[in-house]
């Protein structure tokens, strides 16, 4: 993420959030990103086990 992204976005946060410093900003921020990877990376992963289900149904079904 670009760093000039990233200090307008913390300003932001900050001038609705004042009591929050900017390194409490910045690890809330990578939790995020790092819940909605993993999140994503799911996601992916049972669309690619189900993909594989439906395609072994389907061979099945020829036989």
């Amino acid at each position: 993420m670009d760093p000039l992204m990233v200090n307008e976005i913390i300003s932001t946060v900050a001038a609705f959030f004042p009591e929050k410093k900017p390194a409490e900003i910045k690890y809330f921020m990578r939790q995020k990103l790092a819940n909605s990877a993993k999140t994503s990376r799911r996601k992916q992963l049972n669309a690619k086990k189900l993909n594989e289900i439906h395609q072994n149904s389907l061979c099945n079904q020829e036989d």
